[in-house]
């Protein structure tokens, strides 16, 4: 995959993907995989598609993105007491202001 609009048979786009033809065309009627064209009988991928495609399946962890959620996280696993976190919180009772 070279170029923009070249179009790549089924079985190279299987490759860059580390799937078999067969579960190319089950990935297609089940409606995911990058974007394909139908010419005739014949199935075809663009290259740009199929980058388009690589390129939406990143993920980025929100806790590194944004240090401020990382905090919350941190404080959440500790007032969860979830195995790991440093120490255990105190909750202490509120005075009911009803």
């Amino acid at each position: 995959m070279t170029r923009d609009n070249e179009l790549n048979s089924s079985a190279e786009v299987a490759e860059v993907f580390d799937k078999t033809p067969e579960a190319m065309t089950v990935w297609r009627h089940r409606g995911g995989g990058p974007p394909y064209l139908k010419i005739g009988r014949r199935v075809y991928y663009r290259s740009q598609d199929v980058r388009a495609f690589i390129d939406a399946q990143a993920t980025i962890d929100p806790a590194a993105a944004n240090p401020e959620r990382r905090i919350e996280a941190d404080s959440l696993r500790l007032a969860l007491d979830v195995p790991g976190s440093k120490s255990k919180p105190t909750v202490t009772p509120r005075e009911d202001n009803r």
